[in-house]
């Protein structure tokens, strides 16, 4: 079976503001369902090791389907 490695950011502002950032919650859920889906499987791994911030402007875009992929495959919790 293949496997990747997918990297997540740390980052939690933008740099020199207050700004939220972080990952984009829909965009990198559904390209891990895809990869299931073709049975490839998939490691994760964030630049600074633990705590993946989602950005808060993605949560507005995520529906329920992308909220199960989140949840069922308990995506990010264990880096």
């Amino acid at each position: 079976m293949k496997k990747v490695l997918i990297v997540e950011t740390n980052i939690q502002k933008y740099a020199g503001t207050n700004e939220a950032t972080g990952l984009w919650l829909g965009e990198s859920a559904e390209f891990i369902d895809e990869l299931y889906k073709h049975n490839i499987e998939a490691d994760f791994v964030s630049t600074l090791g633990g705590f993946v911030p989602l950005d808060p402007r993605s949560m507005k875009y995520v529906d329920k389907d992308i909220m199960n992929i989140y949840l069922e495959k308990n995506l990010f919790m264990t880096l």
